[in-house]
């Protein structure tokens, strides 16, 4: 498709754009099981940029997880229910999508990753046992085999229980979201531990907020903050209270932490759910992110998510859907923003993470920008209208004529290989566009934009 500026771009020219991604969506949709890609799901890879301990050589593999196949189902779902009839060939895929996440629900919660069979070969015991692992990519040692099966966690049963959100209201069902009750056992409070990254990031114990995994973490007494920080950093070294366990799931660094993106995240399905009224867990999560922001270091800012503008979508997606509590933060970030396009209207992360990853950078300060709407009030028609000008120069096309845009980073394995382990896929990249599309709409629509 041709470029051009955006604030030429027509409402149908828009929608235009907006069906042919929907449709790339719908066929790259994975029909029956294989050994990339399972049936319900959408592509996605896990890439390891440099040889790294215990994972190898630099490589990239195809991997299954939630959370892509969440956030596809739940931007389809979303897209679908703004109008049910224009946007009718999405139920089947939606339908199936959702199908394929049930796989990742356990318990009262979501796991990252599917169940395998994972084979350990010990002096006196040779067995095969159901892990928590990623589908193709090579665990080549016992440590990071055991390391690797890891606890439900708070984003991806935030996600979860958001989908299932959505299909109870695709079905016209009296929604109830269960979430807040999982996750409340799960709160940065009456703690004396300490996960080594939040404190290198000069964050405090107790925050109030919510941590990142649903699991107990290790028994290490604490008789000081360096023993704990110890305890962590030598997770790796078979006498540490941090070292997993075989068989047993597990919290990397045997020690939970709390992350400003995850909080968002919970706080925007929350939202979602309306449960969200004068909370003080609510308030302390609000108040978290506030902080993160403020310290103005967003390549550094959370664990999981390398990407500088992550935090800026997933902050603004969760005072959108109406946590007030993050109004000043919203601020901070919208003057963020205003301050880092480039002339060509794209924003960059960290030169070091995917080349800057410059297409998934723009897609989520378009996504944020255009969640917030109020395009007045936050004077950001000029900066939504520019960013949008640069993506559309980067389109790309699949063989059927479909649009697509090429997948950046979506998340990583976090703290030490958190520039380094990536997670990847054009899909989910291309299902953020088409939400930015059908945003774009409305406010052009209401002569907003």
């Amino acid at each position: 498709m041709k470029a051009g500026k955006a604030q030429e771009i027509t409402i149908d020219s828009l929608q235009q754009i907006l069906n042919k991604s929907l449709q790339y969506a719908i066929a790259h949709q994975q029909q029956e099981n294989s050994v990339s890609c399972f049936e319900g799901e959408w592509p996605s890879v896990m890439k390891l940029t440099v040889k790294f301990a215990y994972l190898g050589k630099a490589k990239e593999q195809a991997d299954a997880n939630c959370f892509t196949v969440a956030n596809m189902h739940n931007e389809l779902a979303e897209i679908y229910l703004s109008d049910s009839v224009k946007y009718a060939l999405l139920k089947p895929v939606i339908t199936k999508a959702y199908l394929a996440l049930n796989y990742y629900k356990n318990g009262n919660g979501y796991n990252f990753w599917r169940l395998y069979p994972v084979h350990f070969s010990f002096r006196k015991l040779d067995t095969t046992v159901l892990l928590r692992q990623p589908m193709t990519y090579p665990l080549s040692t016992k440590f990071i085999k055991k390391a690797a099966n890891v606890v439900n966690d708070a984003d991806d049963s935030s996600l979860g229980y958001y989908a299932t959100l959505l299909q109870q209201q695709l079905n016209g069902e009296v929604t109830v979201l269960p979430l807040f009750k999982s996750v409340y056992p799960w709160i940065d409070e009456n703690r004396r531990y300490l996960h080594w990254y939040n404190y290198r990031n000069k964050d405090k114990r107790n925050t109030g907020a919510f941590m990142t995994w649903m699991g107990q973490e290790a028994r290490v007494k604490y008789t000081s903050m360096f023993n704990t920080l110890f305890q962590n950093l030598t997770f790796f070294a078979p006498f540490s209270k941090c070292y997993p366990v075989f068989n047993k799931p597990y919290i990397p660094y045997g020690t939970n932490d709390v992350d400003a993106v995850v909080n968002a995240n919970v706080l925007f399905a929350l939202a979602k759910a309306k449960q969200t009224d004068s909370n003080r867990i609510i308030y302390n999560a609000a108040s978290f992110i506030t902080k993160k922001i403020k310290q103005n270091n967003f390549n550094r800012a959370t664990i999981y998510y390398p990407n500088r503008f992550h935090l800026h979508v997933a902050t603004a997606r969760a005072y959108a859907a109406g946590v007030e509590q993050l109004g000043d933060a919203v601020d901070l970030l919208v003057a963020d923003i205003k301050k880092h396009q480039k002339k060509n209207g794209s924003f960059t992360s960290a030169e070091r993470l995917n080349k800057g990853d410059k297409v998934q950078s723009t897609v989520n300060v378009l996504y944020a920008l255009l969640a917030l709407g109020n395009t007045k009030k936050y004077a950001t028609s000029g900066v939504i209208n520019n960013a949008f000008s640069y993506l559309l120069t980067q389109v790309k096309t699949d063989n059927e004529g479909f649009y697509y845009w090429k997948g950046g980073v979506f998340f990583s394995g976090g703290t030490v290989v958190k520039n380094f382990l990536h997670f990847k896929s054009d899909a989910y990249t291309t299902v953020m566009m088409s939400k930015c599309l059908l945003m774009m709409i409305d406010l052009k629509k209401n002569g907003v934009l």
